[in-house]
């Protein structure tokens, strides 16, 4: 007995959205008033551009970015940050070093002893 057919999705599928995209969701705390929580994230953002080509811009308190493959945003609350990143299906194999690329951003950028 064969296994049954699988289907083979195209350009179609692609545009349809039926590719799966991973998405990351994190949200951190910190202790930083809104005026260096926001230069915070700013340094994150600039780093997203010099790294990945991102594009972002300020809509209130949530910066909204945009790169080959991913988009997402960074919302300033207070007391908290909350990240959310879409990954093309070509990135989903590389969503776990992304999300850890972004928790050391977030480390080095909502340190206290900045």
């Amino acid at each position: 007995m064969q296994p049954p057919a699988l289907p083979i999705m195209g350009g179609d599928a692609i545009r349809r959205g039926l590719y799966l995209m991973a998405n990351i969701s994190i949200r951190r705390h910190h202790d930083l008033d809104r005026e260096h929580a926001r230069a915070a994230v700013e340094e994150i953002a600039a780093q997203l551009g010099k790294e990945l080509k991102a594009g972002y811009q300020w809509q209130g308190d949530c910066l909204a970015f945009r790169c080959p493959g991913a988009h997402g945003s960074i919302a300033l609350n207070p007391g908290e940050v909350e990240i959310v990143v879409t990954l093309s299906w070509l990135l989903t194999p590389a969503k776990t070093g992304i999300e850890r690329s972004i928790q050391s951003y977030l480390d080095k950028a909502l340190s206290p002893e900045r």
